[in-house]
C-alpha cells in the first residue's frame, strides 16, 4: 500500500525523519522435509524511505501461507522471497 498519500510531501522531497517499520510474525510455520510441523516467529524490518508499507492483515494472510510447505529448513524461508535483508528468524 502506497506511503505517498498519507505523507503530504512532494515526492521528490526528503523525508523530514528516518527510521524503519518493524512486524513481528509471533507464529510462523512450515514442514519440514519429513513433514512434521516446524514453528518460530519472524522479525521484519525495513526502512521508513521505502515507497509502500505493508498492511497487517496481508502480511499475517502470507505468512500463513507457509504453514503447509514443505522446507528444508528456516534460511530456506529467508532465502524463499529474499527477505534476508529484512528479516530475522527467531527460534522459540
Amino acid at each position: 500500500m502506497p506511503r505517498q498519500a498519507a505523507r503530504f510531501l512532494p515526492t521528490d522531497q526528503a523525508l523530514p525523519f528516518v527510521g524503519e517499520d518493524s512486524w513481528t510474525g509471533y507464529e510462523i510455520s512450515w514442514l519440514d522435509q519429513q513433514g512434521k510441523p516446524q514453528a518460530g516467529c519472524i522479525l521484519l524490518n525495513y526502512g521508513a524511505q521505502t515507497p509502500n508499507i505493508v498492511e497487517s492483515k496481508s502480511l499475517k494472510l502470507y505468512l500463513n501461507s507457509f504453514n503447509q510447505t514443505t522446507l528444508p529448513d528456516q534460511h530456506t524461508l529467508l532465502k524463499k522471497k529474499n527477505y534476508g535483508r529484512c528479516c530475522q528468524y527467531c527460534r522459540r
